[in-house]
């Protein structure tokens, strides 16, 4: 590579979880109005008076589990996830990467919950359907 070049380091690897949120009546896709979400454990909300189909919900490197607190409609829930995230060298020109993988919802107080995709990455469309 020449000095001028810049290498190629794009990375769509992300540490978020994309959940997205259906209806558990008829499973189309559901525009919830969120009071807020908390990632807990954290006092400044995520997500604050917005309405969304989806959420990208932060990971915490430091650990392999987050509980979010979701106030909605008159109603709370919780989602707990647990993942795995690893530091690697792809390309010594870029430095290193930490990537999130293993991703699975284990607790959840919605209708249903359902893992699409285990890799946190933005090439994915969602990582967990929620029905509610």
């Amino acid at each position: 590579m020449a000095c001028t070049e810049l290498p190629d380091c794009q990375d769509t690897r992300y540490p978020v979880a994309q959940v997205s949120f259906f209806s558990a009546t008829d499973s189309s896709a559901l525009s919830v109005d969120f009071d807020s979400v908390f990632l807990v454990g954290n006092d400044i909300p995520l997500y604050e008076d917005t309405v969304q189909t989806q959420l990208r919900l932060r990971l915490d490197p430091l650990t392999d589990q987050a509980t979010y607190i979701f106030y909605a409609d008159s109603t709370v829930h919780t989602l707990e996830l647990t993942y795995e995230s690893r530091i690697a060298i792809e390309n010594p020109d870029c430095g290193p990467i930490q990537y999130f993988f293993g991703l699975e919802p284990v607790t959840s107080s919605f209708d249903s919950v359902a893992l699409i995709s285990p890799i946190a990455d933005l090439k994915v469309d969602a990582n967990v359907e929620v029905y509610r």
